[in-house]
């Protein structure tokens, strides 16, 4: 008998992980808590990159987990073979700071391996958000989650947590990040308001030790206003190759 995976989040970990597990002959379900796959990746410019070893990572991110980063250098090109082998269509992106590797079409990218999920019979619930981890006996054996009908219980073998992160949440950002939401713009989805942090900490997990930094961009500043079809053409990347000026 096949075993039964459950993942919370319809992003680019969430998707990933679902082809994964599906490729390997388990019975997937994914949990989405907004109304259409693709979460952040959808609202990003597609990069996927990362430093070419693990020593050039540990010098960039020195409070990282030296386990976790040499995994993640090591680990991009033969992943995004991976994803090519999915239909996700990948160009090679210049290194930048130190920092190669590829990049996407997020639209290209969500429809490829949604079709991927459809046609390996993975059951999709949108509009369904993670709320809790179910434990028996010290062992994770399904999630409650939260949807407009209601609460439900699901039961399965294992549990993947990919519901993004906390910036949608006030409360955490100014937790652990000291950040006031008021003065940063959320740049996005609104549905990334740490619901697997809260899970996984209620169930006993332990946060990293870098919480008080984050991923963010320099942005146009007041009174100029963006929306959601303008993020990714208004972001100023590779911050660090620039110098601000304080006029």
């Amino acid at each position: 008998m096949s075993a039964s995976v459950l993942v919370a989040g319809g992003g680019m970990a969430g998707l990933a992980a679902a082809c994964a597990a599906s490729e390997h002959g388990a019975s997937v379900t994914v949990l989405e808590k907004g109304d259409a796959l693709g979460g952040s990746l959808a609202l990003s410019n597609g990069f996927l990159v990362t430093y070419p070893d693990a020593a050039a990572l540990q010098a960039a991110v020195p409070g990282g987990d030296p386990a976790l980063q040499a995994l993640l250098a090591s680990s991009l090109p033969p992943d995004a073979s991976w994803l090519a082998s999915l239909g996700v269509g990948l160009t090679a992106r210049p290194s930048v700071g130190g920092r190669s590797g590829a990049r996407l079409d997020p639209r290209q990218a969500v429809a490829a391996l949604s079709a991927r999920l459809d046609r390996r019979d993975v059951t999709v619930r949108l509009g369904t958000g993670l709320s809790r981890l179910i434990r028996r006996h010290g062992a994770v054996v399904g999630v409650e989650a939260s949807s407009p009908a209601g609460t439900v219980e699901i039961g399965c073998d294992a549990v993947v947590v990919a519901t993004g992160g906390f910036q949608g949440n006030a409360e955490l950002l100014s937790r652990w990040c000291g950040l006031d939401s008021t003065a940063v713009y959320h740049r996005s989805n609104p549905w990334s308001t740490g619901d697997g942090l809260l899970a996984c900490l209620e169930a006993g997990a332990a946060t990293s030790a870098s919480l008080a930094t984050f991923y963010g961009h320099a942005m146009v500043a007041e009174p100029a206003r963006l929306e959601v079809a303008t993020w990714a053409t208004a972001t100023q990347y590779e911050g660090c190759e620039c110098v601000a000026l304080d006029s």
